[in-house]
């Protein structure tokens, strides 16, 4: 008798993966609802952290900020997930990156490294929700994010997800509003947001 077994060929985990990120997807959009309505304050509901508190080495205990999706990843997969708490954190490590994340995972609008960033935290959350914009219009879902990442990793997403490089990678869907070079400016400091004008900075 032929011995059952479970494992699935390449194209049924192609097709269990993209159901599963798509579940996953839907799951934390929900869940991040609930969350926001209870941090609001909603009457009959407890007051709950959107993001999980990670107590550091030093003792510091500031809130760092974790993709639901890469952290389902690494619970399940064993992938690599080193969430960092801010802008300045990511920088002090050399594999650190910026995310730009939008519709609760569906998609990664951007990733650079840390290092490259010139503007503050407030124009890269100003920069998200200008992409966001563009493409989902769901401000809500949208999320920076501070990870720990060597330059050719792969990063779990709807959408295709995305890719660590060592400079800016824009995914396709914003490449056809041509703003790959308003996008730089924003992150090097040198332009106020991507809808702005030269004298606006």
């Amino acid at each position: 008798m032929a011995k059952e077994h479970n494992e699935l060929n390449p194209q049924d985990k192609r097709e269990s993966g993209t159901l599963t990120a798509r579940t996953l997807r839907w799951g934390f959009k929900w869940l991040r609802k609930v969350l926001a309505q209870c941090d609001n304050g909603t009457p009959g509901l407890p007051a709950v952290r959107q993001h999980s508190t990670e107590r550091m080495s030093d003792g510091d205990t500031k809130q760092a900020r974790e993709s639901g999706i890469r952290k389902f990843a690494a619970e399940v997969y064993g992938r690599r997930y080193e969430p960092l708490r801010s802008l300045y954190e990511a920088k002090s490590h050399k594999d650190g990156v910026v995310v730009l994340e939008g519709d609760w995972g569906g998609i990664i609008y951007l990733t650079c490294p840390a290092s490259l960033v010139r503007c503050s935290e407030e124009a890269l959350h100003q920069l998200l929700l200008d992409l966001d914009g563009k493409v989902m219009d769901e401000p809500d879902g949208a999320q920076v994010f501070y990870e720990r990442l060597e330059a050719g990793e792969s990063i779990m997403a709807g959408s295709g997800g995305a890719v660590v490089t060592d400079g800016i990678w824009v995914h396709e869907r914003l490449k056809k509003f041509r703003l790959e070079e308003a996008i730089s400016e924003v992150i090097r400091g040198r332009r106020g947001q991507v809808s702005s004008g030269a004298g606006n900075l």
